[in-house]
């Protein structure tokens, strides 16, 4: 795929890499459309916003520092986070490491930790490919890629992702 991009001018007149041709570019709006429904699914969003929140704690807390996060390796933050000086976080975090699936809602569960989804930054990539002489939009010369783009743009996702810690709290985001 490498071998097959190359710098050329977009409708700006600025410098942007492209595609030699129209397979490669749909090959990677294809591949990157579906990445960026991935990154964009409740349990993804959830699942770094609860790492970010229970990170939060411990360097409030001071069960971890700064230092820490450079020092150590992912495997010795988790064996803290598992083994920390107060049962409900450690708790938690068992409760989410051992979950199967996350609940989602469009309605803010009462009495749960939950993150916010609506709203989501949509990315996708609609490269320029080049047609003999011309360098045009993958969008506008390929149906295939421009379903890829709009199925990106248009997934839906529920409100709110959510996990029920049960009798342990955690907060709410």
């Amino acid at each position: 795929m490498y071998q097959n991009i190359q710098i050329m001018t977009n409708e700006e007149g600025l410098p942007e890499l492209g595609f030699q041709n129209i397979e490669m570019a749909e090959r990677f709006v294809h591949g990157m459309s579906e990445l960026s429904m991935v990154y964009n699914c409740n349990a993804q969003i959830f699942l770094m916003q609860f790492l970010a929140d229970i990170l939060k704690k411990c360097l409030e807390k001071k069960w971890i520092n700064k230092g820490d996060l450079y020092r150590l390796s992912e495997k010795e933050i988790i064996e803290k986070m598992e083994h920390l000086p107060e049962d409900n976080p450690s708790k938690c975090f068992a409760i989410w490491k051992n979950a199967t699936q996350i609940q989602e809602s469009d309605e803010k569960p009462v009495g749960k930790y939950s993150v916010h989804i609506e709203n989501l930054k949509v990315r996708y990539i609609n490269p320029l490919v080049k047609i003999g002489s011309q360098v045009r939009r993958i969008s506008e010369i390929s149906s295939e890629a421009q379903q890829d783009i709009q199925k990106a743009l248009h997934s839906k996702t529920k409100k709110y992702a959510y996990l029920d810690f049960g009798e342990f709290t955690f907060g709410e985001s």
